[in-house]
């Protein structure tokens, strides 16, 4: 069976379940769809339903017994009634804009922001045409660590993650998630040559 973590992708790239046949969908209430940070949801099928439920485990999530509580109209656990408002609004939001133009907004952000970095001389790890459009990896610059690198941009109003496990030393990570446009894109990229150009803050 297929499962995708659209955590950072709902409302930022094309997701067909059918004719990708996605078995689960896992999504969150911010990013694309910015809303806040509190609510998960699975968008399943029933057969994996079926067999989810028929072995039940001790994890965080159990689906069974949200399944179940769900049929009676309730949640296992208080649930974070204000998350789930300001998602109801984000939906709202978000239809009233058009999927397929969220998508497009962020396709655009991302291709703007792809030419500004490699105009730098920023490395990205993988081809351009290889990357969706909500999250990019790329090399750090020359003469910088990640620490160094995040500390200048945030002086300047920007915010930069960190990569993991053997790229922990090599990369940085952009998020290209929540309400935000052009302007804002233009902005990171003169920071980031304000950066380049000044050498790092030691």
């Amino acid at each position: 069976m297929l499962l995708v973590d659209a955590i950072s992708s709902l409302a930022g790239e094309h997701l067909d379940l059918t004719r990708w046949g996605i078995d689960v969908l896992v999504g969150s209430a911010n990013k694309c769809l910015r809303g806040v940070p509190g609510v998960a949801f699975v968008v399943a099928h029933r057969n994996f339903l079926d067999k989810a439920c028929q072995k039940r485990h001790a994890n965080y999530l159990d689906l069974a017994t949200h399944l179940e509580a769900q049929k009676a109209g309730e949640t296992p656990f208080t649930p974070p009634v204000q998350c789930i408002y300001a998602l109801d609004a984000a939906l709202d939001e978000t239809l009233g804009e058009g999927v397929a133009l969220r998508i497009e907004h962020y396709a655009r952000l991302c291709e703007t922001l792809k030419q500004g970095l490699t105009r730098l001389g920023i490395r990205l790890l993988l081809p351009s045409d290889a990357y969706g459009h909500t999250l990019l990896s790329c090399y750090l610059p020359e003469g910088f660590s990640f620490k160094e690198l995040h500390a200048s941009l945030k002086e300047r109003g920007y915010v930069i993650y960190g990569a993991q496990g053997p790229f922990k030393h090599r990369l940085f990570r952009l998020g290209l998630v929540g309400h935000f446009g052009q302007d804002a894109i233009e902005g990171f990229l003169d920071a980031f040559e304000q950066v380049l150009e000044r050498g790092c803050v030691r």
